[in-house]
């Protein structure tokens, strides 16, 4: 998209570009010294690195991944008003930023295999990056890919959760 001349809208757009993509940014949303790499899915945006050598981290990061344990992941959530049908294609940025509603909404998961909490990460609007918690590991993108994503509730409105696109096949 191009550029404004207002740049707080422009930056309102890249955030809600962002979310809607997936991408976590910043230590307000992956928060040091308590936020895994592979929990807000740096591992399926080939951010980290299992063949390298140290690292700080490492240990904890190739345990977690090697013992089947990644159970959170980052997606994006959109909440629309009830009958509101969520646009296709890459970015549904005009919807996503028209209500900012995530600020006073509780918003759950219900599904097979899915717990109901959800962590909220960030929010611009109706867009938003939620981490949910799946009962069985979600180690590799196929593992993501293949998931039966939950229904996620939120009083009053429509929620849309997407697996976000850079998840890939895990090559062989």
């Amino acid at each position: 998209l191009p550029l404004t001349q207002d740049a707080s809208e422009d930056a309102e757009r890249y955030h809600v570009r962002r979310m809607l993509a997936g991408i976590a940014e910043g230590p307000e949303e992956i928060v040091t010294n308590d936020t895994l790499p592979m929990s807000v899915n740096l591992d399926l945006m080939g951010s980290v690195s299992f063949t390298k050598g140290c690292y700080m981290g490492q240990e904890l990061t190739a345990r977690t991944r090697y013992r089947g344990a990644v159970r959170r992941r980052l997606f994006p959530v959109v909440l629309c008003p009830p009958g509101t049908e969520m646009p296709q294609g890459p970015f549904a940025e005009e919807l996503a930023s028209s209500n900012p509603v995530f600020a006073d909404t509780e918003v759950t998961a219900e599904g097979t295999g899915w717990q109901s909490a959800v962590k909220v990460i960030a929010h611009r609007g109706n867009a938003a990056l939620c981490q949910l918690r799946c009962t069985e590991a979600l180690n590799e993108g196929d593992a993501v890919l293949a998931a039966t994503l939950p229904t996620v509730k939120a009083e009053g409105y429509e929620a849309f959760v997407s697996i976000p696109p850079y998840v890939r096949p895990t090559e062989q």
